[in-house]
């Protein structure tokens, strides 16, 4: 079986997607404060504080990031 999530970081949010194979096993939105993201001069500062936000939503869900098949971005 294949595990995979799909990463969409927009300017205030991150959407998130796993799925399993073919089939989506769950999709969010999540939701960064404006106050905090503006902190950063560019997305690409933003790397730590949306990867420690996808972690943690991963966790929340339990999907463990050492058994994903592949990870894509937009």
């Amino acid at each position: 079986m294949y595990k995979i999530i799909a990463i969409n970081p927009g300017s205030t949010s991150t959407k998130l997607a796993y799925y399993e194979d073919e089939t989506c096993i769950f999709k969010t939105d999540i939701r960064h404060d404006a106050g905090e993201i503006k902190q950063y001069a560019t997305i690409w500062d933003q790397f730590d504080y949306r990867l420690d936000a996808i972690l943690h939503t991963l966790d929340e869900h339990g999907v463990d990031p050492a058994t994903l098949s592949a990870v894509v971005g937009r």
